[in-house]
């Protein structure tokens, strides 16, 4: 009942939202709309809270005018919600905050004070709070009982210090700290999943001001943040020179048009293969950016640093993984040397077979042939690929339109 509740919400307010105009006092039936959602962020269940957050969300210059002059009314859980609506809302809580002829006092007052803080990017790295002693003691405790080996994303704990709320930040903050990764292990895992949950979007500016300093786990926060105002501070890693699988996997999950040039630029200094390399590829596919493949070429022909080292037995060669991620980027946008390099190594066994399924499933989709399988051995996938390859390669032209290549 209750996720039926949550839907019915949100789409009724993804139904008025877009009709909207950028800044305008709701109607009276639009008011009580209103109303409903603000009294829905304080309900026992999660869902219908999410719902209430998004609907406001979608209500856009309507739910900013309504929130701004309503905020002091809410109680304290509601309040923060309305909060990070305020500041999701960015260039229409900008309109209205700019039409109040005085800022309110109390409660309403410090809530709208840090709206603006947060749309201007003010309070530097140091703007948490203090640590809470309560928190603190819980946060100590249950991490104390977390492996520093290993991560897992369904752990109850994780859900447990969430419920502990902002109060959790200042504690867990420490553990992103760079200099202190070798001793914290997995425990940033763990500390990052929480802060995913708990932060907001008003701590894009600190947590990007944190990244900006070399805290590159914040990058997995800002992701689960998901707010648009992390892109920039995403970008100036990459100029720095800065790619880690954290810092990759967000510029993927937000693949901004802004993320593009300073991408291709990243390539074009680089001198090897990186960590975080297969989702910042990954996201240049998406964008069908073209123009990486002259970096692409040269970057495949580099030899891994740390090849020939003896590797254990049971564990790919940097080699074959490096083959196979700048091989799908590169047959993902019509290099024909790509697939020569994913069917190269469709054959590979043991703990390599992941390598195999990622080139295999690549080679069907750019080919529109199905010679790999689950169900297929490697070795005769690799041979019958190899053969069609060979004989049909020179007909065979990229479309872009397609994604594929076609014969001419």
């Amino acid at each position: 009942m209750r996720t039926i509740y949550a839907a019915v919400v949100f789409a009724l307010a993804l139904a008025i939202g877009p009709s909207l105009t950028f800044a305008a006092e709701p109607t009276a039936k639009e008011k009580r709309f209103l109303k409903t959602l603000t009294t829905a962020l304080m309900a026992e269940s999660k869902d219908v809270r999410a719902a209430a957050e998004q609907g406001l969300i979608a209500m856009r210059g309507k739910a900013a005018h309504f929130l701004i002059r309503e905020i002091g009314r809410l109680k304290p859980k509601a309040r923060e919600t309305a909060i990070d609506v305020l500041i999701t809302l960015d260039k229409y809580t900008r309109v209205e905050l700019g039409n109040l002829k005085r800022m309110p006092s109390g409660a309403a007052g410090e809530a709208l004070k840090t709206v603006q803080e947060a749309l201007v990017g003010a309070g530097g790295t140091g703007g948490f709070g203090e640590v809470d002693p309560n928190a603190d003691l819980v946060v100590q405790e249950v991490m104390s009982t977390l492996p520093k080996d290993r991560w897992s994303s369904g752990d109850p704990r994780i859900d447990e210090l969430a419920e502990l709320g902002r109060a959790a930040i200042p504690s867990l903050l420490p553990y992103l700290d760079p200099k202190d990764a070798d001793t914290h292990g997995s425990h940033a895992s763990w500390a990052q999943s929480v802060l995913g949950k708990v932060c907001g979007p008003r701590d894009v500016p600190r947590l990007g001001g944190l990244l900006d300093e070399g805290w590159e786990s914040c990058a997995k926060v800002l992701q689960e943040i998901g707010h648009v105002r992390a892109v920039p501070h995403l970008v100036r890693a990459l100029q720095r020179g800065q790619l880690t699988p954290d810092i990759g996997d967000a510029l993927k999950a937000f693949s901004d048009p802004l993320t593009r040039k300073p991408a291709i630029e990243f390539l074009e200094k680089l001198e090897g293969f990186t960590d975080g390399m297969k989702p910042l590829l990954e996201m240049l596919v998406e964008m069908r950016a073209r123009e990486a493949l002259p970096h692409l070429r040269r970057l495949a022909k580099v030899p891994p640093k740390d090849e020939g080292f003896g590797l254990p037995e049971g564990i790919p060669s940097n080699r074959k993984r490096e083959q196979m991620i700048y091989g799908r980027a590169m047959a993902s946008l019509g290099e024909a040397d790509g697939v020569a390099m994913l069917i190269d190594i469709l054959d590979a066994d043991g703990f390599d077979q992941w390598l195999a399924r990622y080139a295999g499933e690549t080679l069907n989709l750019v080919t529109g042939q199905s010679f790999w399988q689950p169900s297929v051995s490697g070795a005769s996938a690799r041979t019958k690929y190899a053969e069609w390859w060979r004989e049909i390669k020179s007909s065979l032209v990229w479309n872009e339109g397609r994604r594929r290549f076609v014969k001419k």
